[in-house]
């Protein structure tokens, strides 16, 4: 593996950003693992040691797991430029505000959101969380010498995917900035806010997937452009860096495939 330069000089990420060969953008995914590394200092997941799986159900959920990962790495709204532009003009009656934004068409969110649906729901077989706990509950009984290793790996993974459910990545990534530079008491924009798990939810189970139990939510969120916009882009925030995160760990499912694979 290589290293993946930020274009800044500054942060410099020891491996490849995971499924890149794959993006029709990969600057785009460098962008992401420049924040997702410096947020998390993850290992590079192309290190974790192999182990063999007995189970050919819990093979069939890594394999699905994989497959699915590739899919999703190849997506066009994973490398797409999403923006608002929110401009203000002062008027004889005031300031008058305008936005401009820059959206993936919405059949493609849709189709987004129902693949990212399989990763970030725990109610399905081939979910983060699915795939997560098999790794780790087999590791735990081979006790082999690489099994501490592992679960150091796997709790690295495990606590990045519960802050990305709290916080968006970039409020993370610059927290961790304000702090490492003594600026404890800054405040980060967003900080503190709706958390991504729950705007997932809104958006999902109150348009795009399900006209569901989240629509008055949903609604709420829309009350004018300037809402809807922001309210997209939080969405958009979200689901990007989850879905960096999934893709990082399909590497990981890779690596326990490989032995299995050669069994």
């Amino acid at each position: 593996m290589g290293v993946g330069s930020t274009g800044d000089g500054v942060i410099q990420i020891p491996y490849y950003p995971p499924l890149v060969e794959l993006a029709s953008s990969p600057d785009s995914f460098y962008f992401q693992w420049k924040l997702m590394y410096f947020a998390f200092r993850l290992t590079d997941p192309a290190t974790f040691p192999p182990m063999v799986l007995s189970q050919g159900g819990e093979v069939a959920v890594l394999r699905r797991y994989s497959s699915a990962a590739k899919r999703l790495a190849s997506t066009t709204l994973l490398s797409a430029k999403e923006e608002a532009r929110i401009r203000v003009s002062n008027t004889p009656s005031g300031q008058v505000e305008s936005v401009e934004t820059q959206f993936s068409a919405h059949d493609l969110t849709v189709g987004f959101s129902a693949m990212f649906r399989q990763f970030f729901s725990d109610s399905e077989p081939a979910s983060f969380s699915s795939a997560r706990n098999i790794i780790g509950r087999r590791n735990r009984e081979a006790g082999d010498a690489d099994s501490a290793f592992r679960e150091g790996m796997l709790k690295e993974w495990r606590s990045a995917h519960a802050k990305l459910l709290n916080a968006p990545l970039r409020v993370i990534a610059l927290r961790r900035h304000f702090d490492e530079a003594g600026a404890t008491d800054a405040p980060v924009q967003g900080e503190g806010g709706r958390s991504p798990r729950e705007t997932i939810q809104i958006f999902n189970y109150g348009d795009l997937i399900h006209w569901g139990e989240r629509r008055a939510a949903y609604d709420a969120l829309g009350v004018t452009e300037l809402d809807a916009a922001l309210s997209r882009m939080e969405f958009l925030d979200a689901i990007v860096g989850l879905s960096h995160l999934y893709l990082g760990f399909s590497i990981i499912v890779d690596r326990v495939l490989s032995a299995c694979q050669s069994e």
